[in-house]
């Protein structure tokens, strides 16, 4: 086959990429292929008309191109194997994008004399909407969010609990000096902000491979520094429970970002969520102090911190027991 038709059919199978991303963000009912499903009659109707316009562009496109090659094997053209290249600037804002797509199978020409550009019984050409670079990433659902988000805001919770009375309970029972007590929040906070782009890069492709490892280090997080018997392990303890919370807070918001039509209400939901996480902690830390010791904040977080961990492994679970053989099938375009 000639380059410019291989070229033009890869550059087709990109753009229909997009367009279909485009379509799934406009029509939230459509499930993700996380859900195992295809595409319905009236979903593939509204697909065809959404696609109508690009279809009839690359069917010109492919015209113009065998008129080049027809009259190339003619001897008409003056200069062989010229042909206009066609940047990016020339195409709509929708298509200049670049994204990462995988063709898997063939397509058949349209039927003539019919509507509808694809046949409906036609194979179709499988495009994988790969996650990271520019490419959209996959539909998640939302209750993916549940794992992550509670061992989010336990992190959230155990940054609190050592505000007011507890930092300075802590110094006192360890015999420590004034200087010793910012340490405390740097051991925590450090790590939490390093662990946190880990999170949100790798998050959006193993979600719950990330999750899962933070929410059992938030608990050996904890216990270190329950049964902290000095200020070594106390900061050790600190800087393990920064890492888990960094990581899951990373790995919320990535999910949150993913849910597109759910966005609108997830996103002030676990922000406010956090936000009372955050005075939970300190009004509950301050109490359990003052009543008790300051350890006991950190040992009332690990049996929440045990149900994140069960919450995460029951979600990735469902996930996979559900993930279809195939991924979502847009009709595509007729190769050349």
């Amino acid at each position: 086959m000639d380059p410019r038709r291989i070229e033009l059919n890869r550059r087709h199978s990109r753009e229909m990429g997009v367009l279909f991303s485009t379509f799934l963000d406009a029509h939230p009912d459509v499930e993700s292929e996380v859900d195992g499903a295809q595409l319905t009659a009236e979903q593939d109707a509204a697909w065809v008309a959404f696609s109508a316009q690009l279809l009839g562009r690359h069917q010109a496109e492919r015209s113009a191109l065998a008129d080049v090659l027809e009259a190339e094997l003619r001897g008409d053209d003056p200069r062989p194997g010229a042909r206009r290249q066609e940047s990016t600037a020339d195409r709509p804002p929708l298509l200049a994008a670049e994204p990462r797509v995988r063709m898997l199978s063939g397509v058949t020409a349209p039927s003539p004399g019919t509507a509808n550009p694809v046949p409906p019984n036609g194979p179709r050409a499988s495009v994988i909407l790969v996650i990271g670079g520019d490419g959209p990433a996959p539909l998640r659902p939302a209750w993916m969010l549940i794992g992550p988000a509670l061992t989010a805001l336990l992190g959230v919770y155990l940054l609190a609990v050592t505000f007011g009375p507890g930092a300075s309970a802590m110094r006192m029972d360890m015999h420590l000096p004034d200087s010793a007590i910012p340490w405390s929040f740097v051991a925590y906070l450090l790590p939490a902000l390093l662990a946190v782009p880990l999170g949100f890069l790798l998050g959006r492709r193993w979600p719950t491979a990330l999750t899962l490892p933070a929410a059992v280090l938030l608990i050996l997080g904890s216990l270190l520094t329950t049964l902290a018997p000095g200020s070594g392990s106390l900061l050790f303890g600190r800087a393990v429970t920064g890492v888990a919370a960094g990581v899951a807070w990373g790995v919320t918001a990535v999910l949150v970002a993913q849910l597109r039509a759910q966005r609108a209400w997830a996103m002030p939901l676990v922000a406010g969520a956090a936000v009372l996480a955050l005075g939970f902690g300190a009004v509950v830390g301050a109490l359990l102090t003052r009543g008790l010791t300051w350890r006991t904040p950190f040992l009332l977080a690990v049996p929440l911190e045990v149900v994140a961990v069960l919450a995460t492994a029951v979600t990735g679970i469902v996930v996979l027991t559900r993930r279809p053989s195939g991924p979502v099938q847009p009709p595509a375009a007729p190769l050349v």
